[in-house]
């Protein structure tokens, strides 16, 4: 893996990867990916908590671009 690889983002392991001594051991990968999954499923409850709001904003907005269309 290279310094600059943008994996490494989203691989909270890739520092261990860069070593070529000895790889993560098991533990610690399964640690790594419940981390991305809980990380994961906090940005999709966020997405689905702001739903409703996005939602009646962009109806909020047709409607206003309808009625002043109409006038």
């Amino acid at each position: 893996m290279n310094e600059d690889d943008p994996e490494k983002l989203v691989d909270p392991l890739w520092y261990d990867r860069v070593e070529p001594d000895v790889p993560p051991g098991a533990l610690l990968n399964a640690a790594a990916y419940m981390l991305l999954l809980v990380m994961a499923g906090f940005r999709i409850a966020i997405s689905v908590y702001w739903l409703p709001d996005t939602l009646w904003s962009r109806t909020i907005r047709r409607i206003a671009r309808y009625r002043a269309a109409r006038n």
